[in-house]
């Protein structure tokens, strides 16, 4: 198990959807969830969305509902978000190939990885980002 945490000089949005591109698009991980983490002056909401197409009345891009409702929450409710995430699994529905990505609302923001025996793939994104 590899926990590893970096810092970055990009924004919270852009190191999400590099993750995304690299985790997903690069190394065909499976995206079980977006998460977002916000906490208010008291208590906290955390959001998960299943990853891909969610079909309901109409089809929807998961990423945009996680970002719809925590913009609603933000504005209605003055939440503020912690950290973006991805949970990424290489096969699924296995243990096997298990990854958490946390992307910290900070200032520089910093990165944290939890891999089950994804270290290579961890250790190389990283070593990509721009360092703050």
């Amino acid at each position: 198990m590899l926990n590893l945490e970096v810092k970055t000089s990009l924004a919270t949005g852009d190191t999400l959807d590099r993750s995304y591109e690299y985790f997903v698009e690069k190394q065909g991980l499976q995206l079980v969830e977006w998460v977002a983490h916000l906490h208010a002056e008291q208590g906290a909401c955390e959001l998960r969305v299943t990853g891909g197409k969610i079909k309901g009345s109409t089809e929807v891009d998961s990423k945009a509902v996680l970002l719809s409702q925590t913009g609603k929450l933000i504005r209605d409710y003055g939440f503020e978000p912690v950290y973006y995430g991805l949970h990424l699994h290489a096969k699924p529905d296995q243990d096997v190939g298990h990854l958490m990505v946390a992307i910290k609302e900070t200032d520089p923001v910093e990165v944290t990885f939890e891999s089950q025996e994804l270290d290579f793939p961890v250790k190389e994104f990283s070593a990509q980002l721009p360092k703050a």
